[in-house]
């Protein structure tokens, strides 16, 4: 009786820290109209209590199967709590040579998930945001669905050797 009390335990432990180890912080923006404007940045503010652990951020970027253009370049900049900032540039492709959406569809809409950074760890706890932009030279780019940040913690790859 006391073996089966015993595994119980462990397995209900084993459970919350692999459950609790998997963090992961989505925000996603519908544009109204499926326009996004130049001038508008999306916004997601985040909170930062963990700084041992490195981090990787993805953005997904969602268009309707109409969508005109090939390629937009997105600026991805994060402000820190202590004001520093760093800035990514981005060139998302969104279809290929051939004219053929790139990603993953759902109905009409297909979206394109990049990688923005990779193990990164945040040198202090606090609020950082996130803002993302479009670089095209409209100042409305038409068709936009929507755009998303996932921020989660990087996790260990393994080593075959």
């Amino acid at each position: 009786m006391k073996k089966k009390v015993l595994y119980l335990i462990l397995l209900v432990s084993l459970g919350l820290f692999v459950s609790c180890s998997n963090y992961k912080h989505e925000k996603e923006w519908v544009f109204a109209g499926d326009t996004w404007n130049r001038f508008v940045p999306f916004m997601d503010t985040i909170d930062i209590t963990d700084i041992e652990k490195q981090y990787d951020l993805n953005v997904a970027f969602s268009v309707w199967d109409n969508f005109e253009y090939s390629l937009v370049p997105l600026e991805i900049v994060v402000y820190y709590p202590n004001g520093q900032k760093s800035v990514f540039k981005k060139y998302y492709s969104i279809k290929d040579l051939q004219g053929n959406h790139l990603g993953t569809v759902k109905g009409n809409v297909w979206t394109v998930d990049m990688n923005v950074f990779e193990s990164r760890t945040f040198p202090e706890k606090g609020k950082y945001i996130f803002s993302v932009q479009h670089l095209t030279q409209y100042y409305d780019l038409p068709k936009v669905q929507a755009i998303k940040t996932i921020l989660t913690h990087t996790k260990k790859k393994s080593q075959n050797r």
